[in-house]
């Protein structure tokens, strides 16, 4: 549900992106970032943003297979690897002065 969570609070990820699809790496990784800032600064997250979440993951159903866990597992961290190493080489942490 973190990702439902993260659809909730930033409503660009719930449609479309009208955007050049080239942007849409960047988009998700500032929603990321926005959503993780509010959750470290214990921003409020309001139950009822999650409503339509849900009523759009009725209408758009995902398909559903047999689950082989163990095979789950592997391609999830190959992804999860692979999109690491391509948030790092391309959105590169940099250092910043708070006060």
């Amino acid at each position: 549900m973190a990702f439902g969570r993260l659809k909730a609070r930033w409503r660009i990820l719930q449609k479309k992106v009208d955007c050049n699809y080239k942007f849409v790496p960047q988009i998700i990784v500032a929603c990321c970032v926005l959503h993780n800032f509010c959750k470290d600064n214990k921003d409020r997250f309001l139950q009822e943003w999650l409503q339509p979440v849900i009523e759009l993951d009725e209408v758009f159903v995902q398909p559903r297979q047999q689950i082989n866990c163990e095979r789950d597992n592997i391609r999830s961290t190959i992804i999860r690897e692979c999109l690491k190493d391509y948030l790092a080489a391309n959105f590169p942490l940099r250092k910043t002065l708070l006060r």
